[in-house]
């Protein structure tokens, strides 16, 4: 089965980038992206709501209890 692969491109603010690093532990905007959008899939399931998976969700994604759109 071969793996079919998308390039992605999104403008974010600034301070968010500088946020999701810290939030992440990654050197890099690129890095913090990616590992930022592995933990989401894996904490939610299809419908968008939380899976099975028990480790906290991170606030990143949410402000003010809405989640944030991208």
């Amino acid at each position: 089965m071969m793996t079919k692969i998308v390039h992605v491109q999104s403008v974010l603010p600034y301070e968010d980038t500088i946020a999701l690093k810290a939030k992440t532990g990654e050197t890099s905007i690129k890095e913090a992206i990616s590992t930022a959008i592995y933990h989401f899939l894996k904490c939610h399931d299809s419908d968008g709501e939380r899976g099975n998976n028990t480790e906290k969700q991170s606030p990143f994604f949410y402000k003010n209890g809405y989640r944030r759109s991208a």
